[in-house]
């Protein structure tokens, strides 16, 4: 990967010190601001979360930005457009764009693996494609349902891409280690989004179309008992920290969070039970993470993120990002 002094590109652009101060001087959340038929969207939003406050975008040039994910290790992200059928890998801290690839139709999700492979789910395809992010090359596409729609890295030693399909209500291991499908397995009604308990063991699936988080134990293969959360989920994100109410010698597997209509519903994950909801005031779409898993960010249909303290339920004050967000991250949050 190519590495560009402040002082080569700032002669680009009038803004790269100060971008590159922001990003080492505290954490950031970026979004996937979709926008909508009229004025597709272009841009990552970037948000300062001590300062509260919007910092200037990312340029990507892509149209209708629907993913992004952060790249470990790095400073990077990766963007995928669904309007154009591209994915980026922008350096977050300079702006600077490293790769840029056609991916397939209508990208909707992407996770990015330890090794630096970006796992693109092609929604419009009904396909998987792996992007080597160290060549900037895509590989062969890998049929994986009808309608998938979410994507998470997990499983033992993190050996597995968990890909949800919304058309069949199934998720589908895909090993790794060769992009070989595993075999389908029932979870609930339009899975929307994955994500993993704090060992990596059991992947926890949002399921839109019913109203509940389905476990699957991906050692075995087996779902568990569907967790009703009240609302139609459309995000979930995990700490190692106790729900609400609860300490650690009581709560010592951690807790899930869901996003939902307009709240935030904890799932206590060593009893999996859902907890009291948190109303966030606006129609949730997707949550990250901040400060070690005491904040939640949420990124919401009326074109803001909130922020929200999970120990005591309090919403702080939202920041204005516009273009209808899709997905959030916050790096190392």
């Amino acid at each position: 990967m190519a590495v560009v002094t402040l002082s080569v590109l700032a002669a680009c652009s009038g803004t790269a010190n100060s971008l590159s101060a922001r990003t080492a001087g505290g954490s950031e959340a970026y979004v996937a601001a979709f926008g909508d038929a009229a004025q597709p969207g272009t841009e990552v939003p970037r948000v300062n979360l001590a300062r509260h406050r919007a910092d200037p975008p990312l340029m990507t040039t892509l149209s209708e930005p629907s993913a992004l994910a952060a790249v470990p290790g790095t400073s990077d992200l990766v963007v995928v457009g669904a309007g154009n059928d591209q994915l980026v890998e922008i350096d977050a801290a300079t702006g600077r764009i490293h790769v840029r690839v056609t991916v397939g139709l209508q990208p909707d999700a992407v996770a990015v693996t330890t090794s630096g492979t970006a796992i693109v789910v092609d929604g419009g395809a009904g396909t998987v494609v792996p992007v080597n992010l160290r060549t900037g090359r895509a590989g062969s596409p890998v049929r994986v349902g009808v309608s998938p729609d979410a994507v998470a890295i997990g499983g033992p030693h993190h050996s597995l891409a968990v890909v949800a399909d919304a058309g069949q209500g199934v998720i589908l291991p895909l090993f790794l280690q060769g992009m070989r499908p595993g075999f389908p397995i029932e979870v609930g009604s339009e899975p929307d989004a994955i994500a993993f308990t704090p060992n990596g063991q059991t992947a926890l699936v949002a399921n839109l179309g019913s109203d509940n988080v389905t476990p699957v134990d991906l050692t075995h293969g087996h779902p568990g008992a569907a967790v009703p959360v009240g609302v139609a989920p459309t995000g979930i994100a995990v700490t190692d920290l106790p729900a609400p109410g609860t300490t650690r010698s009581t709560d010592p597997v951690g807790t899930a969070w869901v996003s939902g209509g307009g709240a935030l519903v904890p799932i206590d994950l060593a009893t999996m039970t859902a907890g009291t909801p948190v109303p966030v005031g606006h129609p949730a779409e997707a949550l990250a993470l901040a400060a070690g898993g005491t904040q939640a960010w949420v990124a919401d249909q009326s074109n803001q993120i909130t922020e929200v303290d999970l120990a005591t339920g309090h919403v702080g004050p939202s920041v204005f990002v516009g273009g209808r967000p899709r997905a959030i991250v916050v790096p190392n949050g």
